[in-house]
């Protein structure tokens, strides 16, 4: 191509139509085409006529999954919760096992110590005999009555004061 040269016309981009065999016409109306593409779309809708079955059969099949994955989760969560419901029972059942080995050593070294149990505590059997022998000296020793004498008793004649307290009855 030349410097001079006129540019070339643009080619169309669509051939007019042409009918595909001689004789024969495009359809000008709607009833014409319709009757061009009915045979046609009768055979497309036969190929497609058991959609409806199958998608109808898809969608009981996909019911009875959820259903059944409802009650796999169901069965799921059931199961959680008792595995939850032993594990506060095991727990219980420790504590109370803990308490009453506890109560038995508290009893037991109140038996030989004289020290009332409720004074008593501890993680071990050991930590609570070992308290209850230091605390026997102060559960188990008689009184000092200050002067080195006896502990007065109960009713002395000549006490002025519990003598007007007994009589004001």
């Amino acid at each position: 191509m030349a410097e001079n040269d006129p540019p070339a016309a643009p080619t169309p981009t669509t051939a007019p139509a042409e009918p595909a065999t001689p004789g024969s016409r495009l359809p000008t109306t709607q009833e014409e085409l319709d009757k061009l593409f009915g045979a046609r779309l009768h055979e497309e809708r036969a190929k497609f006529a058991d959609f409806e079955e199958y998608k109808a059969a898809a969608e009981r099949l996909k019911a009875i999954e959820e259903a059944s994955k409802t009650e796999l989760e169901k069965a799921a969560d059931k199961a959680a919760k008792a595995v939850e419901r032993a594990e506060k029972a095991e727990w219980e059942l420790a504590e109370l096992k803990a308490a009453s080995r506890l109560e038995a050593w508290r009893q037991a070294a109140s038996k030989k110590t004289g020290v009332p149990a409720e004074a008593l505590h501890g993680s071990t059997e050991e930590e609570v005999m070992a308290l209850a022998e230091s605390l026997r000296r102060h559960f188990t020793a008689t009184p000092v009555v200050p002067g080195g004498g006896e502990p007065p008793t109960p009713a002395q004649p000549g006490d002025f004061l519990r003598d007007g307290f007994t009589n004001r009855r």
